[in-house]
């Protein structure tokens, strides 16, 4: 068995998914914020998590505009 499942060690405290939660709610402490940029710097799995959710981020906005747009709202009646 390898040393990480000895150490009780969970994919939570490796991978602090908590803190991208919070970050995509904007309610990150500025120690958190650290934090999660420390993890960030060594770690290319959350990296890559953070893209993908700014991506997502991006395309549910313009879909929301879109229908916006589509149901009329904001637009000069």
């Amino acid at each position: 068995m390898s040393p990480a499942r000895n150490s009780g060690a969970s994919v939570t405290h490796l991978h602090p998914e908590h803190l991208l939660d919070k970050l995509d709610d904007g309610g990150l402490s500025p120690a958190e914020r650290r934090q999660l940029e420390s993890h960030t710097a060594a770690c290319s799995a959350c990296r890559f998590e953070l893209l993908v959710r700014g991506d997502l981020a991006v395309e549910s906005l313009k879909h929301s505009r879109g229908r916006d747009v589509c149901l009329g709202v904001g637009a000069d009646a």
